[in-house]
């Protein structure tokens, strides 16, 4: 008798702690806490769930923008050090490497480049002047009144390949354009900074004459035709 009531409440035990009742009825052992949820308007309220629920997205998110730029990190360092990307000047510039240059020299120009008129008046002798600067310093690289007839030998083995201004001039930049990219160079390319050897007025005065290139005076065209490479 002792051992059987000693059997019965065992089981009763058992049963009750996975939540039945003597009457047989599962009891639901979660009412309390679920009471807890309605009854609580602190973080268990549907506004603080939606709290919750948003934090969690924009950990997710913040998350996966890290690892996207981890990722995209070490794979640049391993394309780098692996070699596949052509360090050679006998190459051809591709799109990517095209576009990033042109963006940044873009942005870089707008930002900086002075956007004032030339102050130096375009007179025959201010051109003629221009023309006897630019062959004294930049006819080797961007050539002659031949233009791509004639490049230097030092011009074919840039990277990338400077322009030849008679064929491919810049008389729709703007002056301050222009200057701006003699005084500073440009980043990469054979382009030097020509600042610590020209004057501002002898780099406006190259600017005058590459912005008239294509309409120049008499005597400015014979003084052009004259330059060598």
């Amino acid at each position: 008798m002792v051992a059987s009531t000693i059997v019965t409440r065992e089981i009763a035990s058992i049963l009750a702690a996975r939540g039945f009742r003597g009457s047989g009825r599962l009891i639901d052992t979660h009412r309390g806490r679920r009471a807890g949820f309605a009854e609580s308007p602190g973080r268990f309220c549907p506004a603080a769930r939606l709290r919750y629920t948003e934090d969690v997205v924009l950990r997710a998110f913040l998350l996966g923008v890290l690892t996207t730029i981890v990722v995209a990190a070490v794979c640049g360092y391993i394309a780098l050090s692996a070699g596949p990307v052509p360090a050679n000047a006998d190459a051809e510039p591709g799109w990517l490497e095209i576009w990033a240059a042109n963006t940044s020299l873009d942005a870089t120009l707008d930002r900086e480049a002075p956007k004032g008129p030339n102050p130096v008046a375009p007179t025959d002798d201010n051109l003629v002047a221009g023309v006897e600067l630019y062959g004294r310093h930049c006819a080797i690289c961007h050539g002659t009144a031949q233009g791509n007839a004639s490049p230097s030998p030092l011009a074919k083995g840039l990277y990338p390949q400077p322009p030849q201004l008679a064929t491919d001039g810049v008389e729709d930049d703007l002056e301050g354009f222009s200057f701006w990219k003699i005084k500073h160079g440009i980043r990469w390319t054979g382009m030097p900074s020509w600042e610590s050897t020209l004057t501002d007025d002898q780099i406006w005065t190259l600017a005058l004459f590459l912005g008239h290139m294509n309409k120049l005076s008499p005597a400015a065209e014979q003084a052009w035709q004259k330059v060598r490479n």
